[in-house]
């Protein structure tokens, strides 16, 4: 009990009985009849009112203090349920966290195995490489050019390698620079546009390799690649090429970009087995790919695969992946057989478009075959804006070439 709780009844005892004694004998001054005992009565009533109104400011006071324990209250409940909300929240986000850590492991693992596959590629061609020099000493002689100033940037680490007291030709030292790319990953990429026709718009990047020299110069596809064919490194360089290109499509659909990225699969990589098989179970557990990698064949290599290689194809079209049908010559086309495997697109070098087709009555006769099988129309090798007018009127889908944009390394890709 607090003091005022304490003194206040007896306050107002004190008041009562001061009205008690008093009243009477105020009331007989003024004349009017007034008995003690209606004294006793009013002071009583003093003192019972005193005591009411004790009590309602007790009251007041009591409530009070009941609605600030209540909002105190509330506000404990409050921030428990937003507690609760936020621990919930971090759980839930942890919940799904966890399997695309998952899905992310075994994406690692599956590179891994691909990775491993080429090291051991390397490995064999290196220890067939120790057993005979570079091809170019198999060649005539009148197919070895002496070395020019734009070879320079070859001299110092090939001269270094060897040091035996033949001079070695061009050829030579460009397949020893795609080895040691090879075996030091020095195998980047490049990025070439393709674009909608007529209106030019940025619709797809062919992938290609970037063989570096250890200055960090990159040699032209058309310089390396025929020699690196003749000395069997072909399937190596597009194995890597494929390896690159799923782990930047990867990154780049995790970033922003909605554009597609062709990546060429040789008939080298084709027949080998050990890798094309890693390689597919690879693209079964990466199928959120499919709408943003296509895979290019040329028409040679669809028309001759084992079937065994078709039908991981066949797999891998079932999947949502498509492909692009490169370096056609032929325009008799299995149309309906193209479309149901997967084929979305068919490419054919401009002059050979031109070719085919000046010959043709009807300049769009093969557009309209293409559109049965919801195919489209890719031409390559477009340089000029003179050639690009001559082959609008057969109906071309897409453009690629020098005109459009040159190769560039995949870390310049906003260039275009």
């Amino acid at each position: 009990m607090s003091p005022s709780q304490f003194f206040a009844p007896i306050a107002y005892g004190a008041i009562a009985a001061a009205v008690a004694i008093g009243a009477p004998e105020a009331i007989d001054i003024v004349g009017l009849p007034f008995e003690r005992v209606a004294g006793i009565l009013l002071g009583l009533n003093v003192f019972l009112f005193g005591l009411w109104l004790q009590e309602m400011v007790a009251r007041q006071g009591a409530l009070k203090k009941l609605d600030q324990k209540i909002q105190r209250v509330q506000d404990v409940v409050i921030r428990q349920r937003s507690d609760m909300r936020s621990m919930a929240e971090t759980v839930r986000a942890h919940a799904e966290a966890v399997p695309e850590g998952a899905a992310e492991l075994e994406t690692v693992v599956a590179e891994m195995r691909m990775l491993k596959t080429l090291v051991g590629q390397l490995s064999a061609k290196s220890a067939q490489a120790a057993k005979a020099r570079p091809v170019a000493a198999a060649r005539p002689a009148a197919q070895a050019r002496p070395l020019t100033a734009q070879d320079d940037e070859y001299d110092d680490p090939i001269d270094d390698a060897y040091d035996d007291d033949r001079e070695l030709t061009d050829e030579e030292l460009i397949l020893d620079s795609v080895r040691d790319a090879l075996n030091e990953d020095r195998v980047g990429l490049s990025l070439q546009p393709i674009v909608q026709l007529p209106s030019r718009r940025l619709s797809m990047y062919q992938c290609m390799a970037a063989i570096r020299t250890p200055e960090g110069t990159e040699i032209p596809p058309e310089t390396y690649l025929p020699i690196a064919e003749q000395a069997g490194l072909l399937a190596t360089i597009n194995n890597m090429l494929l390896v690159r290109s799923v782990q930047f499509v990867r990154r780049m659909r995790r970033q922003r970009t909605q554009v597609a990225y062709v990546c060429e699969i040789v008939g080298e990589t084709l027949r080998d087995r050990d890798f094309f098989t890693d390689f597919t179970a690879f693209m079964r557990e990466n199928t959120d790919l499919a709408g943003s990698l296509h895979f290019q064949i040329t028409q040679h290599d669809a028309y001759r695969m084992d079937a065994r290689t078709d039908r991981e194809l066949a797999d891998l079209a079932k999947l949502g992946f498509r492909f692009v049908l490169d370096k056609v010559t032929n325009l008799d086309l299995f149309i309906s057989d193209l479309s149901q495997k997967g084929f979305r697109y068919v490419k054919i070098d401009a002059p050979v478009l031109v070719e085919k087709l000046s010959k043709q009555p009807d300049p769009r006769v093969l557009r309209r075959n293409l559109d049965l099988g919801a195919i489209d129309l890719m031409v390559d090798g477009i340089e000029k804006d003179a050639q690009l007018v001559s082959i609008l009127d057969y109906g071309v889908d897409f453009g690629q070439g020098a005109l459009f944009g040159l190769p560039r390394p995949a870390e310049k890709r906003d260039v275009y």
